[in-house]
């Protein structure tokens, strides 16, 4: 159970990011007519992913 508390930051960044990365490449060919809401989305996801992991390795 220790592995998890000292790796929640990066779990939940890279899932985060996975989610948003998914979304991009997945999702938008799908539902052409929200591309531009759908990219805006899974960007920010992707890129808050990251800043989870900055935090995470800041906490050190």
């Amino acid at each position: 159970m220790n592995f998890f508390k000292d790796k929640k930051f990066w779990i939940i960044g890279v899932s985060t990011s996975i989610i948003g990365i998914m979304i991009v490449k997945l999702i938008i060919p799908n539902f052409l007519e929200y591309k531009s809401i759908l990219s805006i989305i899974g960007y920010t996801l992707s890129l808050g992913g990251l800043v989870v992991i900055t935090f995470g390795t800041r906490k050190r």
